[in-house]
């Protein structure tokens, strides 16, 4: 999967959040091997061992900060992962969703998650399949 990342030198999200699901009822003990990455994909996290990820300030429980600190949901899968796997993740913080878009299209950002497939961001990122769907709903007061 990771060679598909490289040879068309894209920007993603994918390559962490396809581990997701795979990777979270492994024991943290987890080697990159062990966890059947390529040797190019071994290669490639062992020249980046830290990912620049997203980190939103208030969206709660899924993404969100304390303290400058990344918390939620999304942000303990990916901690999770990179702790089996081997890699660090900076988290970036500070910004809207919007600019954090400009920062993913400038490849100032390595990933990005939680995020819903558009069109429009399909042009400059490749999705995985969802960890976690949230139906939209609304809701209100009976009169």
């Amino acid at each position: 999967m990771l060679n598909y990342f490289l040879n068309n030198n894209v920007h993603c999200y994918t390559f962490i959040t396809t581990f997701f699901l795979s990777f979270f009822s492994l024991s943290a003990s987890v080697s990159a091997q062990e966890a059947q990455l390529t040797e190019e994909e071994q290669q490639w996290l062992a020249e980046h061992p830290v990912i620049r990820s997203t980190s939103a300030m208030d969206w709660a429980p899924i993404d969100f900060t304390v303290d400058g600190k990344a918390t939620g949901l999304s942000i303990d899968y990916l901690n999770l992962i990179a702790e089996k796997i081997g890699f660090k993740i900076e988290y970036i913080n500070g910004q809207n969703w919007t600019e954090h878009l400009e920062m993913l299209k400038a490849r100032e950002i390595d990933i990005t998650h939680s995020a819903s497939k558009t069109t429009a961001r399909s042009e400059f990122l490749n999705f995985s399949e969802a960890y976690l769907e949230l139906p939209t709903v609304y809701y209100g007061r009976r009169v």
